[in-house]
């Protein structure tokens, strides 16, 4: 379980079509792609204090997105049929539930593309079983 603020980055989650909520993490030992749920603990925003329910089914990548230029490790939550809103400042509660693969590097920003794809896929698969 991780819980933190939701900060600022890069947005290529959004650019690849799958928004992230980014969250700085300390642990440094966990690292690769998750299935999970994300919850808020709180916001300053009413309306997406409505957006949430309880536990929403996430796609949770943990580590540096070296694909991409990233030398931080932190926890990236994509929260399933989520509307795309800025989550910034919110301070949010991510569970893991299971590990799908582990952190990789791909050649291109289009193979990227292509895993994160498969690994929805995974994930609906994993949530409706």
């Amino acid at each position: 379980m991780f819980s933190g603020k939701v900060v600022p980055n890069r947005r290529n989650g959004t650019r690849f079509g799958y928004p992230t909520a980014n969250m700085m993490i300390s642990d440094k030992e966990v690292d690769g792609l998750f299935v999970g749920y994300t919850s808020l603990i709180s916001a300053e925003n009413k309306k997406i204090e409505e957006l949430f329910s309880g536990k929403m089914p996430s796609l949770v990548f943990i580590g540096k997105a070296q694909t991409v230029g990233e030398v931080d490790h932190r926890l990236e939550s994509h929260i399933l049929d989520f509307p795309e809103i800025d989550l910034y400042g919110c301070e949010l509660s991510v569970e893991i539930a299971e590990k799908l693969r582990d952190n990789l590097v791909f050649t291109s920003e289009a193979e990227l593309v292509s895993q994160m794809k498969k690994d929805e896929v995974d994930a609906r698969k994993w949530f409706n079983k």
